[in-house]
């Protein structure tokens, strides 16, 4: 990221980027950065694809020269490139027009083809990952500072858990709390607490722990709230599951640093909550659950049994 932002600030900007990870946000902000520093607001001379494109219109438009300008953009954003992208984007690359630049975005990308060779030797690839806590802390630190707030440690640590640690969400809760605390120029843990929605994703960290620490009173008042705010039943189901998913795959792995495990698209924060609260659950436990995840999802899939009746009779055998 820093030898992007490097490449803008000195104007040596390379004809061809390649942003990948699962942080959408920085993704977005990279490509943003990017597409203003190389063609501002010549609209006709930028082309955005979102969703599937086929090669040879790619390759068309990228041997088409710019109309009155000196330079052309290609945004290729989300839209699968690695299983479509074959020699002729490739030839492209390896040997770009002058005037020809491009911006790719991905979740991943498959090595071993030609074109993704030919983006790392010509190009630049940019690998966004999930945040660690401390990239985390820094991030709102510094957009507190720069709008000239000061924000206690407590109100950091309440963003992130609010949010589930997920950029976007602390970007936008944090414009929130910037306007609700305007006058004071300070962020407190209070008021996060009365501006922040608190993420679907941070609710049923709290059941899971409510009900591994056997409060089923407090678990079964989060599943009512999430029921009252209209969550579908369905996608309570799933995130349970995946996190309870998470929770089994750190208890085998007790010997590993919670940084050392490998889980795509989890943030190493996230990690360690799971393995907090791996420590309520045994692995008996934590296997028969997630084989009543399994046999559930069936059940509701062939119309034995409704989603919410589902989740419900999951919920009271994990209380159980």
């Amino acid at each position: 990221m820093k030898n992007i932002q490097n490449d803008i600030n000195n104007n040596t900007l390379k004809h061809c980027y390649l942003l990948l990870g699962e942080e959408d946000y920085l993704k977005k902000q990279m490509k943003d950065n990017l597409s203003d520093a190389i063609i501002a607001d010549d609209e006709m001379n930028k082309a955005v694809f979102k969703d599937k494109v086929s090669e040879q219109e790619v390759c068309d438009l990228a041997l088409t020269v710019p109309f009155f300008a000196q330079k052309r953009l290609i945004v290729l954003d989300s839209c699968d490139f690695f299983s479509w992208a074959s020699d002729g984007i490739a030839n492209i690359i390896k040997d770009m027009p002058d005037y020809l630049y491009m911006i790719i975005v991905e979740s991943s990308a498959d090595k071993r083809k030609k074109v993704y060779k030919e983006i790392e030797k010509n190009g630049y690839v940019c690998e966004l990952k999930k945040q660690s806590q401390g990239d985390l802390k820094t991030f709102i630190k510094s957009k507190c500072e720069q709008e000239g707030f000061a924000i206690e440690p407590a109100a950091v640590e309440k963003l992130i858990d609010a949010t589930n640690g997920d950029l976007n969400n602390i970007s936008n809760e944090l414009q929130k709390l910037l306007a609700y605390c305007a006058y004071e120029k300070k962020i407190t843990a209070a008021d996060v607490d009365k501006v922040c929605a608190v993420s679907i994703e941070n609710k049923i960290f709290e059941m899971i722990e409510a009900i591994g620490k056997k409060d089923n009173k407090k678990a079964i008042a989060l599943y009512n709230d999430l029921i009252a705010l209209k969550e579908p039943p369905i996608k309570i189901l799933i995130l349970l599951e995946r996190q309870f998913m998470g929770i089994a795959q750190v208890k085998g792995s007790v010997n590993i640093d919670a940084s050392q495990i490998g889980m795509k698209g989890v943030a190493p924060f996230v990690v360690k909550k799971y393995r907090a609260q791996a420590d309520n659950f045994s692995q008996e436990a934590l296997e028969n659950l997630l084989k009543l995840f399994e046999d559930m999802e069936y059940k509701i899939k062939s119309g034995l049994i409704s989603d919410r009746n589902g989740l419900e009779i999951i919920i009271s055998k994990a209380m159980a």
